[in-house]
């Protein structure tokens, strides 16, 4: 492997790395402040409901009410 191809595949990470800081960043930018407490609204699969409850079940500051 060359040292084209090196620092290519280290661009690559590096942009990839950008657009999932920019996606993180761009969601927390949603959220509203009300009173002391962030709310902010996803979507995703009902099939996953209940892994998602499960997973924010396990930080006391997390709340997450699923509406169908």
């Amino acid at each position: 492997m060359g040292a084209n191809e090196n620092r290519a595949g280290t661009i690559c990470i590096y942009k990839m790395f950008l657009a999932r800081e920019k996606a993180l960043y761009q969601a927390l930018n949603k959220m509203k402040l009300q009173d002391s407490t962030f709310i902010g609204y996803f979507w995703a699969p009902t099939l996953d409901e209940s892994k998602l409850l499960e997973i924010s079940a396990q930080y006391t500051s997390v709340r997450m009410v699923c509406h169908h």
